[in-house]
């Protein structure tokens, strides 16, 4: 992982500090912030559509299933080739950020859960995930 990325991911997480924490279902986060997972997704060549398709999948079997105060985004991740006199934005890399994540118990997964995981497993690999306590807005 390059510097860069890895200076993106460490401001994204949120130092846990000692605070009263509230109960979540994953793991506790101080009053404030909410449980997240960072990830650093490694898209596989010519398979970018397909692993949009799994994140708007992914966010509608929340909504199906009740969930409603969880958001999943995902961001271009950028790459310099000439020292940062340039830069694009990387085609086989991409930043998502799964706010509020509820902890949905496996119990809970049905066809339309295995149906998102294909996609993302058929499109892409996750080369960095954080766990961590994001700001509650």
């Amino acid at each position: 992982m390059t510097t860069i990325l890895k200076a993106a991911a460490a401001a994204l997480a949120v130092a846990l500090i000692a605070a009263p924490a509230l109960a979540q279902p994953m793991w506790s986060c101080p009053v404030g912030t909410v449980p997240s997972v960072v990830r650093i997704n490694t898209i596989k060549p010519g398979q970018r559509a397909v692993f949009d398709q799994a994140v708007r999948d992914h966010l509608k079997w929340y909504r199906d299933h009740g969930y409603s105060q969880n958001e999943i985004v995902v961001m271009p991740v950028m790459q310099t080739s000439d020292y940062g006199k340039t830069w694009t934005v990387s085609e086989t890399q991409a930043l998502s950020i799964h706010r509020n994540d509820p902890g949905v118990p496996m119990g809970v997964h049905d066809a339309a859960w295995n149906a998102y995981v294909a996609e993302y497993r058929a499109s892409s690999d996750i080369a960095t995930q954080l766990l961590t306590c994001l700001p509650a807005q």
